[in-house]
């Protein structure tokens, strides 16, 4: 393919270099699929983006937490992200903890992370809520595994690992 691309290359230069055609047709193609298009996610913790939900609103996010999975019958699955597993365990959990909008591929192994510490990347939602509160939302998931620290600082997201 790119044999025949030069020799035509070549033919059309008339005594200039042919790779300087090469390049001017295969540069854009590179600058295309690596320049654009792949964002680098921010790394934050949960109680930040609590905590200033507006700053954040359709970022880019990469934050670690305690995932949970909800199954009803005859209802989508409700999946939570909370900062550390004792959130998750506290009553009335719900309002410390993020939705997650979950992909295919994170219902397919539910079972591999449910209930685990995970690194998640998704965009970040946040819409204005009655009294100045937020509803937030982790969607568009680009990523989620299971990290094996256990110590996860809410507010920055650092963890810290566990020997």
């Amino acid at each position: 393919m790119f044999d025949d691309l030069l020799s035509r290359t070549r033919k059309n230069m008339h005594g200039s270099n042919p790779y300087v055609g090469l390049i001017v047709v295969l540069l854009p193609l590179f600058i295309c699929q690596f320049g654009f298009g792949q964002k680098k996610p921010v790394t934050v913790g949960l109680t930040l983006l609590h905590e200033e939900p507006q700053k954040f609103k359709d970022t880019l996010v990469e934050v670690q937490g305690f995932i949970t999975f909800e199954f009803q019958p005859r209802h989508a699955p409700v999946v939570l992200l909370y900062p550390n597993q004792e959130g998750a365990k506290a009553p009335l959990a719900t309002g410390n903890g993020t939705l997650v909008i979950p992909n295919q591929e994170m219902l397919r192994n539910h079972e591999k992370i449910d209930h685990r510490n995970v690194r998640l990347i998704g965009v970040f939602r946040a819409v204005p809520a009655i009294g100045g509160s937020y509803g937030t939302s982790i969607n568009d998931i680009r990523d989620c595994s299971e990290v094996t620290a256990t110590i996860i600082e809410p507010k920055t997201g650092i963890v810290t690992s566990v020997p």
